[in-house]
């Protein structure tokens, strides 16, 4: 019996030991890029929801509550381009999205999460997950 209570008590919190070896938001952060993930959420709630309770275990990195990504979200999908026209500096970045969308094959989306001032290739350079995100690229943004 006790062996049992050790084994559940020591599976209890896999979360915690996964995400003490995860990198913080913190560690790839850089001036003059921005980390892009497009997907399809029905409402900014969704998204919010997704961004807190899914998205660094998905993408593997610890978010900074401070410093949380600037979001769109459509009613209906659009093309890269309208999706991310209307966020900061996005005039700075719109073209390598685009470029980078189109490498991809990724032709639109409903919703949009852009962390300025991130370097998402620096732990990864691609997302394993597709659904309900996919990690577009880094941009440079801001005159770099």
């Amino acid at each position: 019996m006790e062996f049992l209570k050790r084994l559940f008590k020591s599976d209890s919190k896999p979360e915690e030991k996964n995400e003490a070896k995860m990198p913080h938001q913190n560690s790839i952060a850089t001036t003059g890029k921005v980390s892009i993930w497009v997907g399809n959420f029905g409402s900014e709630d969704e998204l919010d929801a997704y961004i807190f309770e899914r998205f660094s275990k998905d993408f593997g990195f610890i978010l900074n509550e401070r410093n949380l990504p600037e979001i769109s979200v459509e009613e209906e999908k659009k093309s890269i381009e309208e999706l991310l026209t209307g966020f900061s500096w996005y005039k700075d970045f719109i073209e390598e999205a685009i470029s980078l969308s189109k490498s991809k094959g990724i032709r639109e989306a409903s919703a949009a999460a852009v962390f300025h001032a991130v370097d998402y290739s620096k732990i990864s350079g691609d997302s394993l997950p597709s659904e309900p995100f996919q990690f577009l690229g880094v941009c440079n943004f801001g005159g770099r």
